[in-house]
């Protein structure tokens, strides 16, 4: 129950402003780590996202609005899969960047 509670306090407030005994307790906990690599995984996929954005306005492309959130649903292995098509193949990346946006 403490480490929930110092999860949602640490989302609040940040980590710096819990106590150190509650610090402790949570980082050595395993809902703790998987709370983290959680956040990590949405980081990589808002990462890839931004970076799939960046490469259509490169190229010219005119994206909706909505395009990075839309890019943001779709999973981190996918994403990534269109960075590297991105980065080997630019005009078929196009082609699946736009395929995927409008999915």
């Amino acid at each position: 129950m403490l480490v929930v509670l110092g999860t949602l306090a640490s989302r609040r407030f940040g980590t710096q402003r819990l106590s150190h005994s509650l610090r402790s307790i949570m980082l050595d906990s395993p809902f703790w780590e998987e709370q983290r690599a959680l956040e990590r995984a949405r980081e990589r996929v808002l990462v890839h996202a931004r970076m799939l954005v960046t490469f259509a306005n490169a190229r010219g492309l005119a994206l909706p609005a909505d395009a990075e959130q839309r890019l943001a649903q779709m999973n981190d292995a996918a994403l990534e899969e269109l960075v590297k098509q991105a980065l080997t193949s630019p005009d078929a990346a196009v082609t699946a960047l736009l395929a995927a946006i409008r999915a």
